[in-house]
């Protein structure tokens, strides 16, 4: 405690000192409690900081690339600013989210109309990209033999299908993960809001295998592209047959869990087949995740979670499609046309596509991923459009691998 008689004025009379004595009392006393109840606050506060941290600004276990400015990794930042200009101004429809990965850095994790990084979007077909992952992994683990086994071998559990021809006998695992399967189908046909679409037609059905697998044949299996949902969602009966697991279950064991993927949601359908035809609701950041593992060619902090001769020639060129479209195993491919110095070829860009502009890019050339969400309902790919207008013509340095 401190002596207050020792340190006060002896000039002043013996009452006033002791008035004087007895309010400085109490300011210390107040002072001290004053100095206790901060103590207290900060102590709280530092106790909860785990769970106020900024998610985006900090580096947490859940940011995996740090962040750096365009220019620090050959990037024009004017350029990004353009680009982002003419989203916030609806020049490219309605864009959620925007994420530039580039030699490792995050460039850009930009989110319009509300979203943030914790939001889950529906990602559509970029679940079919995804499920051609799981398969790679299958087959490095030796749950699927060969791309050329026989479709209906997966299933024997099904006795008596539907329009049974020798074209449906030779259908291959291959020709389902390059949509040229052969079956009578006309997604593109209809509006996805249509009940007479396809997808829906499936969905109205209380066997989603059984349904694919009873369709007629147009074509001999192999000979043409044709977009088809129901080939993907064939792919999920697949994995759970030869793997005796759902392929929700798969994917936390094999691919979720190791690139600490913890938030997504995935429809689930009868006979606990998961909806791999576009059932996945996804984080845009854990997207980049799944860019970014094919861009390092399968390889996740030192650990092959999936072959890099999967990466290679799932994203290889297997069929033409009209345009400058080609597609691989459930993987889209373009080539890069507006680069000073660089020869175009089909497979320069491969990315996963879904529903109302859902995008993963990768740029092996340019040590890029980006990533694109919005809700666009004008069936125009603006993140294409994005890509090709702001984000290659921003390189001012690149080597080509």
């Amino acid at each position: 405690m401190i002596n207050f008689l020792a340190t006060f004025p002896h000039c002043l009379s013996e009452k006033n000192r002791v008035v004087k004595i007895r309010e400085m009392y109490f300011r210390s006393k107040r002072s001290i409690r004053h100095l206790f109840f901060l103590a207290t606050i900060a102590f709280i506060f530092l106790a909860n900081c785990e769970r106020i941290k900024d998610p985006i600004n900090s580096l947490t276990n859940d940011q995996i690339w740090p962040s750096s400015p365009p220019e620090a990794q050959h990037l024009n930042s004017s350029k990004i600013e353009q680009m982002i200009q003419h989203i916030e101004t609806g020049s490219y429809s309605n864009i959620n989210s925007v994420l530039i990965i580039r030699n490792g850095y995050l460039i850009l994790e930009r989110y319009f109309n509300g979203g943030d990084r914790n939001t889950l979007h529906p990602i559509y077909s970029v679940t079919k990209s995804i499920t051609s992952t799981l398969i790679g992994i299958a087959l490095d683990q030796q749950k699927l033999e060969k791309l050329q086994d026989r479709l209906l071998s997966f299933f024997p559990e099904y006795k008596n299908i539907r329009n049974l021809s020798e074209a449906k006998q030779q259908i291959t695992l291959k020709d389902i993960l390059t949509m040229s399967a052969g079956f009578t189908w006309n997604e593109w046909g209809t509006a996805y809001e249509d009940p007479h679409n396809p997808v829906n037609l499936i969905l109205q059905s209380d066997d989603w295998i059984k349904y694919i697998l009873d369709l007629p044949m147009s074509y001999k299996p192999g000979t043409h592209f044709t977009y088809n949902s129901g080939c993907t969602m064939l792919l999920s009966g697949i994995i759970k047959n030869k793997t005796g697991f759902s392929t929700e279950h798969f994917a936390i064991e094999n691919l979720f869990r190791p690139l600490n993927i913890n938030s997504f949601e995935w429809e689930e359908g009868p006979r606990d087949i998961t909806n791999t035809g576009w059932g996945l609701k996804m984080r845009p950041y854990d997207m980049a995740k799944i860019g970014y593992l094919y861009l390092q060619k399968g390889k996740w902090e030192a650990k092959q979670l999936v072959s890099e001769a999967w990466i290679k020639s799932s994203t290889s060129k297997c069929m033409e499609i009209q345009g400058i479209y080609s597609y691989g195993y459930q993987w889209w491919l373009l080539p890069i046309n507006n680069l000073n110095g660089h020869i175009p070829e089909s497979d320069d860009i491969f990315f996963a596509w879904g529903h109302k502009d859902q995008f993963i890019f990768i740029i092996p050339d340019l040590n890029m991923v980006v990533v694109s969400t919005a809700w666009n309902e004008n069936g125009n790919p603006n993140a294409i459009d994005l890509v090709y207008d702001f984000i290659i013509p921003a390189v001012t340095e690149y080597s080509e691998h």
